[in-house]
């Protein structure tokens, strides 16, 4: 039997021990005669210690780590929002007392992908540079000061990006081909990290999640919105060196909010005050929390083909469904 099955096997048995409770034994008592059965067994030793590890993430004591008890039950909150609605705002109430939940900045991570020598780095360079002045700082202001190099003006970039031309569009297109993929990979590296934490959910921040897709992976999906004068004065009070044309080109260029009111889950609307805002997010938080984790959840840790089957039938399903959105809003456009 190879050390893939034979791995398997104790994994099935494990969970079948857990959910037969004529058995009267209790976690800590399940979990030494299983792991004195793995030492009496004939096996290797790797397949012996990861067969013991199986054991304590399967079948965690009532004593054990909140972590450890929570690794199989996360939920991937999509956080979006247009610029200027306040979606940092709500990204600090969720990482924050009494919530403390692990974000995933999507704008964070967009700023580390293409810091010089990073592959995103070296693609901008060769699709912008020769035709973009002041595309990298001048080494002796550069704010990010690297040996390897200049890093990137953001700001120039931004110009290249934010704008409804022909142009503009095509520039778009080069920069999201870019950038997106990287992103990507970060956002799954640190998914991967908190899962292994154990935290009960994740919220990705992710200013362009129905435009990247990347909603179909989400459990839920989260926009916050703003009437549209307010999004413009506010906008043009962070960013005060903008023009109002300036302004309102930045937010044409973005995916409309009533489009994302279609697509999204839950709105939540953040023309209120700090307090009501914090409300609205402790009621979304109570509604999705009910109802984490099961048996099932343990079963799925340890049946990794299974988990791999499921995983890939949740995301056809949020495929489909938003397909199904878009069409309808391609009807009513």
């Amino acid at each position: 039997m190879s050390r893939w099955s034979e791995l398997v096997r104790v994994h099935v048995v494990i969970d079948s021990c857990r959910q037969q409770p004529s058995f009267g034994l209790q976690d800590r008592q399940l979990r030494h005669k299983s792991a004195a059965a793995i030492r009496s067994d004939s096996r290797p030793l790797f397949s012996r210690q990861i067969s013991n590890l199986a054991i304590t993430a399967l079948v965690p004591p009532r004593s054990a780590p909140k972590r450890l008890r929570n690794i199989n039950k996360m939920l991937l909150i999509g956080l979006t929002g247009s610029i200027a609605t306040g979606k940092s705002t709500v990204s600090r109430i969720f990482s924050s007392a009494p919530h403390s939940l692990p974000v995933v900045d999507a704008d964070h991570l967009a700023h580390a992908v293409i810091l010089p020598g990073t592959p995103a780095y070296t693609k901008i360079l060769k699709a912008f540079l020769s035709t973009t002045p002041g595309l990298l700082h001048d080494p002796e202001t550069d704010p990010n000061p690297s040996p390897i190099g200049p890093s990137i003006n953001r700001k120039i970039l931004g110009q290249l990006v934010f704008g409804t031309s022909e142009a503009n569009k095509r520039d778009i297109k080069i920069l999201n081909g870019i950038v997106h993929p990287a992103v990507r990979m970060a956002i799954f590296r640190s998914i991967v990290y908190y899962w292994l934490r154990g935290h009960w959910a994740i919220v990705l921040d992710i200013p362009l999640l129905f435009e990247s897709r990347l909603d179909m992976f989400c459990g839920v999906t989260l926009l916050v919105g703003v009437s549209p004068e307010l999004q413009l004065e506010r906008l043009l009070k962070r960013d005060a060196h903008l023009t109002k044309e300036d302004g309102q080109k930045r937010i044409a260029s973005q995916m409309a909010l009533e489009k994302k009111k279609q697509l999204a889950d839950v709105v939540v609307w953040n023309d209120g005050t700090k307090e009501e805002l914090e409300q609205e997010i402790a009621r979304f938080l109570e509604r999705y929390r009910k109802g984490r984790g099961s048996f099932w959840t343990i079963l799925l840790a340890g049946f990794w083909p299974l988990t791999a089957t499921i995983m890939g039938w949740r995301i056809v399903g949020n495929w489909l469904k938003r397909k199904k959105k878009d069409e309808r809003l391609n009807k009513k456009e």
